[in-house]
């Protein structure tokens, strides 16, 4: 319990301060949006993605997404906010690590979860020691606890402690997006932290 409660009261703080670092895993109509916003706000932003020609359009500062504009993209990306990368070896780095991969629906209206257990296992052989892991793919209910957690613990390279948090996000339009969502703070005062292991 006293190092939970240490962990979030420094974690709480380090938002606070600007200082935790952030990792976008998957770059799309949400993840690219969402690392954007965290980067103009002043956190320093990982964005992780395997498609190459989005890394390369993304580091020359050129966004692909109607709801970035190019120049808050470029903005982020001269102060050195923002930078996009393939290799998830970085995410070692990285103390709040955001799942915005796609989950598209198969028959019967279920996603496939085949793109975040991809992303999990290649985060689990690169997490810190502690994280907070969020899932922000929309899915079914119990995919955290059924599917990300065990995926974690039986990937992860070292001992870890990871708090693992569920944030559903539905597509957005950019107005939507920074006039409601980013009103509602993503790591709230509220939230409970939760050690799964």
């Amino acid at each position: 319990m006293a190092i939970k409660t240490n962990f979030i009261n420094k974690f709480k703080q380090r938002i606070k301060n600007k200082q935790i670092r952030i990792a976008v895993v998957g770059l799309g109509y949400v993840g690219l949006p969402l690392a954007v916003e965290f980067a103009k706000k002043g956190f320093s932003v990982l964005g992780v993605d395997l498609d190459k020609d989005r890394l390369e359009k993304l580091n020359k500062g050129c966004s692909y997404i109607s709801d970035v504009p190019t120049k808050d993209l470029a903005g982020v990306i001269k102060k050195g906010k923002f930078k996009a990368s393939g290799d998830f070896l970085k995410l070692r780095e990285i103390e709040a690590i955001l799942i915005c991969v796609p989950t598209p629906l198969k028959r019967k209206y279920h996603p496939d979860i085949s793109f975040i257990k991809q992303a999990v296992k290649s985060i689990a052989k690169n997490i810190k020691t502690q994280a907070l892991v969020v899932l922000e793919s929309t899915t079914y209910p119990g995919t955290t606890e059924e599917i990300i957690l065990p995926l974690l613990e039986e990937g992860a390279i070292n001992t870890v402690r990871i708090f693992i948090f569920v944030s559903p996000l539905r597509g957005l339009t950019r107005e939507i997006f920074i006039t409601r969502y980013l009103k509602y703070p993503r790591l709230s005062e509220e939230l409970v932290l939760k050690p799964l292991y």
